[in-house]
């Protein structure tokens, strides 16, 4: 799939689980790229230099369990939407912020306490991390 014109591996393994009900890696968009880093499940962006997509979901295959791939993108995707932001991040109602190693980072120390009616729980389980959020 990858060998067609505007196929990357993101929209490869999606269609691959989609069209054939088969797990082949994992979908990496930027909302799984930046909240991986910001986790320290991977460490592919950096200051210095942004290593990718790509990068990313080879180092996510060796720490997430492979029954697991399928969920981490929709699980995360909608997390990065709405809580975990690229600016002004909403550490302050984050469900993981107690684990969370980037919390309240340089990009969310002006921030003051949060309104959003956003609401949070979460789940730890060994080796998964489930977040409900809804509106």
């Amino acid at each position: 799939l990858i060998a067609l014109s505007g196929i990357g591996s993101k929209m490869a393994n999606l269609i691959m689980s989609v069209a054939w009900n088969q797990t082949e890696g994992i979908c990496v968009d930027i909302h799984l790229h930046r909240i991986t880093n910001r986790l320290n499940w991977v460490k592919t962006w950096t200051n210095k230099k942004n290593y990718g997509p790509e990068v990313t979901e080879d180092e996510l295959k060796k720490f997430i369990p492979t029954d697991q791939w399928a969920e981490i993108n929709p699980l995360l995707v909608g997390f990065g939407q709405t809580i975990c932001k690229p600016r002004n991040p909403l550490c302050d109602i984050c469900p993981l912020n107690d684990i969370c190693p980037s919390k309240n980072k340089l990009w969310n120390k002006k921030r003051s306490p949060s309104t959003s009616p956003i609401k949070t729980s979460k789940t730890i389980k060994k080796n998964k991390i489930q977040v409900e959020y809804t509106k």
